[in-house]
């Protein structure tokens, strides 16, 4: 085993570029066998560092982000904020539809509570026809008040959206710095 083991060790680290790294402190094998041993294992540990610089860099390559998709990315976000000014407009619009409407209806229905009032007496039917007013108030009411959750929702989402990209684009811009130093 003395002096086999040690050429078996050998021939296979020939045949084998993988092993990096081998103690030989404990075991007992021929000293002529050792040297070679230890020399084809750094040679292994050089060969497999010098594959790693590309495959490094290629990684950092892959998650350079091109000019190109910056200007796309900035597009998205001018594109976003666009649309979020016309969602604040509508909504803007929305609100003072509805601030007038309230108002109007909380006139007319001010108007018709005074005019039921008066004739309450002579007949029922003018309650019913207050209470269907109400009814038509509310599903005003809760249909605007849909109106306003909806566009807000949408802002929300624009909102995330913009944070998003603004996310990308700094990451971006990180790399490309990161990359221009290294280049340096």
């Amino acid at each position: 085993i003395y002096s086999e083991g040690g050429k078996m060790l050998f021939e296979a680290l020939k045949d084998n570029g993988t092993l990096e790294r081998l103690v030989l402190k404990y075991n007992s094998i021929n000293t002529r066998y050792v040297a070679g041993i230890d020399e084809k294992t750094k040679l292994n540990a050089a060969i497999a560092r010098k594959k790693q610089i590309p495959q490094i860099r290629q990684q950092i390559q892959s998650f350079a982000i091109h000019p190109e998709k910056i200007e796309d990315y900035e597009w998205e976000v001018q594109h976003i904020k666009q649309e979020r000014e016309v969602i604040e407009k509508e909504l803007t619009e929305e609100n003072e539809k509805y601030e007038s409407i309230k108002q109007e209806e909380e006139e007319k229905y001010n108007t018709v509570k005074q005019n039921y009032e008066k004739i309450a007496q002579i007949s029922e039917t003018t309650e019913d026809k207050i209470a269907s007013f109400e009814d038509y108030k509310e599903k005003l009411k809760k249909d605007t008040e849909a109106q306003i959750d909806q566009a807000e929702q949408k802002m929300a989402v624009l909102q995330r959206k913009i944070s998003e990209i603004e996310e990308k684009c700094i990451a971006s811009q990180l790399t490309q710095q990161y990359q221009l130093k290294r280049r340096k």
